[in-house]
């Protein structure tokens, strides 16, 4: 894995959260990624319509506090992922920046009362790491969870690897995740060498890759996990 994701439990100069922010309401009918607007420069809230329960991210230098139904949120670099358990539903936030000064977040769950959504090994996971690589487990395996879907990538959007040559590229698309995953060959005479690192831009929330090493003649198979783009950021 990239970057590793747990738990969180950053204790923020917060006694109970304030109420002069810019406001912001999101209404959930699904399980699709909430996109939110928050401050990078101060503490962002969101209100939860249950208790929370646990909160996590991908992004190391992002901190979050649970306090009953809200989370105290400071996003240093945009954008963001941000998963919350509140009650028996998970929510998935995408936080991109804002100029604005902080944000309380307020999200309304329009959803059937403990309705669990589709089979998504992220949510039914206890560890958020875990789940995303049970993610990309199954669809290397093509058992996608249900709601998810894949379709061939086109060639003439294959990126480029150095020496390797792409022979094969599937996007799978879930209502929250997007799975990337390419075959590449190594057909020079010569040893080819990968790293995770090579494939991170900042938005991957993992990246995994079956050998590092691909001798010559040998594939390699790289997948990655990101949030599904939302349609403003299409």
């Amino acid at each position: 894995m990239w970057r590793s994701a747990a738990s969180i439990a950053i204790a923020l100069a917060l006694a109970s959260p304030p109420f002069s922010q810019a406001d912001q309401r999101l209404t959930v009918e699904d399980s699709r990624t909430l996109r939110a607007a928050v401050s990078l420069r101060d503490i962002n809230v969101i209100e939860l319509p249950e208790e929370v329960t646990s909160v996590s991210s991908s992004k190391p230098d992002l901190e979050a506090k649970a306090q009953g139904r809200y989370v105290m949120v400071r996003v240093r670099t945009s954008p963001a992922d941000l998963v919350v358990m509140a009650g028996r539903q998970a929510y998935v936030f995408e936080l991109v920046a804002s100029a604005e000064s902080t944000q309380r977040i307020t999200v309304e769950d329009d959803r059937a009362d403990g309705a669990l959504g589709e089979d998504d090994p992220v949510k039914l996971a206890t560890d958020y790491v875990d789940g995303l690589v049970e993610l990309m487990r199954r669809v290397a395996l093509e058992d996608l969870p249900r709601g998810c879907h894949s379709a061939p990538i086109d060639p003439e959007q294959y990126p480029r690897w150095m020496e390797l040559e792409v022979v094969k590229g599937i996007e799978s698309r879930c209502p929250r995740y997007r799975v990337m995953a390419y075959r590449l060959a190594n057909k020079t005479s010569g040893t080819q060498t990968l790293r995770e690192s090579e494939f991170f831009t900042g938005k991957e929330l993992a990246i995994a890759l079956n050998r590092h090493v691909i001798e010559s003649g040998e594939e390699v198979r790289v997948l990655w996990i990101d949030l599904v783009p939302s349609p403003a950021a299409k």
